[in-house]
Order: structure tokens, then C-alpha cells, then sequence
């Protein structure tokens, strides 16, 4: 599934799901080739330049208290240019 389709594919967001989707959107545009960490309520909980320092530091932050966490990605200007799609998983 991509970010694009996101809200169709799940249907009707609930205001919570709502609020990630657009804290992720402006992530995106925030951070340029990053790789970033958000809470079911849109805080931030990490952002790194590889996906793995970024499980480095979730795993430092909040070792295994079941927490549940989003994962984005922020594609770059040429990332972006050539088109390259980005899956979500759920």
C-alpha cells in the first residue's frame, strides 16, 4: 500500500489515524532523506539518516515496553523526481 492510498484503503480514519497521516505529511517535507519514528499520537520519537540507527535509537528510547510505532521515510528532492514509491505495511 502507498501513503497515497492510505485513507482509501483503510476507509473511514478515525480522527487518532487522521492526525498521524498529517503529522506524517509534514514530516516528509521536513525531513529531506530521513528516516523518522512516530507515536500513535504524532510525537516524534527518533529520526536518523539509516533505518538502522533509527531501530538503534527506538530501542534505546523505549527498549520493549510494546509501545506501538510509525516508521516514514522522507524521500529525497531526486528520490522524488524519479518517482520512487515507498511502501507502508500494516
Amino acid at each position: 500500500m502507498f501513503l497515497t492510498d492510505l485513507t482509501s484503503y483503510y476507509g473511514e480514519v478515525d480522527a487518532v489515524n487522521k492526525t498521524l497521516l498529517e503529522r506524517y505529511r509534514r514530516l516528509e517535507d521536513e525531513l529531506e532523506g530521513k528516516w523518522f519514528a512516530l507515536s500513535q499520537d504524532g510525537e516524534v520519537l527518533a529520526v536518523a539518516d539509516s533505518n538502522e540507527r533509527l531501530w538503534k535509537k527506538i530501542h534505546e528510547k523505549l527498549g520493549r515496553t510494546g509501545i506501538k510505532v510509525a516508521i516514514g521515510y522522507s524521500p529525497t528532492k531526486e528520490e522524488k523526481k524519479a518517482a520512487c514509491l515507498f511502501c507502508l505495511t500494516r
